[in-house]
């Protein structure tokens, strides 16, 4: 694995075992790190805010049971900054109930002064059905 698969992997891995101080020292500390997150709000902005609400995910009813990478992300280091992303699978359980989920995902992260890779920009989403109402206007090969 790469540096960043091995960053990603970590972060993942981190969420799944609840330890909230390792998943918010993956942000940058920075009040423009900016989120785009799969939730019902459109985006979070300043690692203070990004800390808030993962304290809320992690206390809340649901808890992330695994989340991968359904297929190799692609990614790119350029100097100090780098990215990583492609589809996310994630198994949830919301209560009691289970649930799978497939999210596009991208951390654009920064290394930092002490080495470590930190997030300053995240999006996870998934594509909007037909936004233009026009379906996919890429034609069938």
């Amino acid at each position: 694995m790469s540096e960043l698969s091995d960053f990603a992997a970590s972060h993942f891995q981190a969420v799944i075992e609840k330890r909230i101080d390792e998943v918010i020292d993956h942000y940058a500390p920075l009040e423009t790190t900016y989120v785009f997150l799969e939730g019902p709000r459109w985006a979070t902005l300043g690692q203070t805010n990004i800390a808030a609400g993962w304290k809320a995910f992690l206390t809340s009813k649901m808890t992330l049971l695994s989340c991968q990478w359904k297929e190799a992300p692609l990614e790119e280091i350029a100097g100090e900054m780098g990215w990583i992303g492609g589809i996310v699978h994630m198994e949830l359980k919301i209560g009691e109930q289970p649930k799978s989920l497939d999210l596009r995902g991208t951390f654009v992260v920064r290394r930092f002064a002490d080495g470590k890779w930190r997030i300053v920009h995240e999006h996870f989403s998934q594509p909007h059905p037909d936004p233009y109402g026009v379906g996919d206007w890429l034609p069938a090969a």
